[in-house]
């Protein structure tokens, strides 16, 4: 226990000291995060100016313009929040995944096995991975909402402006959403961090069964461009077949999940899906254990 203490002090040291591609991938993931704060505002304002000029009212209803209907996940449709739910898997796998086969062909491995255990290694190294992948989310999704209460006011959403919140019934958390938004933002946060850490310890669970780190990102992220693909293609068909309207990610369509309006009607599919990454990042350490090094 002590071992796996110190052994993941000195990986959590290596993945958020001075490691530049952690930095640079939450540079860019905050950069966006303030970019859709900015657009949102302009939103924010011009729905203002039409209120008083147009509809010839001095207040306007601020719930599907408040600071928590205007958040990064729930109206993801600009430029800036779009290149993020494009990008995440990216950003995500960036930071540190590359870790383990870097240190394998250094040698290093070797050193840390003998020091601390193979055992050890792995989970220090996997636990540094997960909360790389994880701050990359969550860090951009918290400034983006302290940057939206900084200029719109922290109005609840109403549930009869569901259409325009884009939080539905089926929406995992929607309850919260209309009755604690605050809340749910902060949940939401958490399981999209989760998400993104589990993904990027799976992309470095597949750079260890290939034994290389960029071709195991390029397939696994090009994986989930032709997973979406399937997934709408089923959507489509048990909307217009057997009249199921919210049939999405059943094809583990990974790449929107972080966004809660890519996630209508997904409570079970999103927990099937988090269960998948933690699956596929677990399997392959554990059918390489009778090898030497793992």
């Amino acid at each position: 226990m002590n071992s796996l203490k110190l052994s993941t002090h000195m990986e959590l040291r290596k993945a958020f000291g001075r490691n530049p591609w952690f930095w640079i991938a939450l540079a860019f993931g905050v950069l966006l995060a303030v970019w859709t704060a900015i657009v949102r505002s302009e939103l924010f304002f011009s729905t203002l100016e039409m209120a008083n000029v147009d509809w010839q009212r001095k207040e306007v209803g601020y719930s599907t313009v408040g600071a928590y209907s205007l958040w990064m996940p729930l109206y993801n449709i600009d430029l800036p929040s779009g290149i993020f739910s494009m990008v995440w898997p990216i950003l995500a796998a960036v930071p540190y995944a590359w870790t383990w086969t870097a240190e394998m062909r250094s040698g290093l491995i070797e050193q840390e096995c003998v020091r601390a255990g193979r055992r050890a290694t792995v989970v220090s190294k996997w636990i540094a991975v997960f909360l790389t992948g994880f701050a990359i989310i969550a860090v951009p999704y918290a400034v983006n909402l302290l940057c939206n209460l900084c200029i719109e006011p922290a109005m609840p959403a109403w549930i009869s402006d569901g259409l325009y919140a884009r939080v539905w019934e089926q929406t995992p958390f929607s309850i919260l959403f209309y009755n604690n938004p605050l809340a749910f933002c902060i949940l939401w946060t958490f399981v999209a961090g989760a998400l993104g850490g589990f993904w990027a310890t799976v992309v470095a669970a597949l750079s260890m069964l290939v034994g290389s780190y960029l071709p195991s990102l390029v397939v696994s992220y090009l994986s989930l461009h032709v997973l979406a693909f399937i997934g709408d293609q089923i959507t489509m068909y048990t909307q217009a077949y057997a009249q199921y309207s919210y049939a999405a990610m059943l094809s583990l369509e990974v790449l929107p999940t972080v966004s809660v309006r890519a996630s209508t009607g997904s409570r079970p599919a999103l927990v099937a899906t988090v269960l998948a990454l933690a699956v596929l990042s677990i399997v392959p350490p554990v059918a390489l254990r009778k090898r030497d090094l793992l």
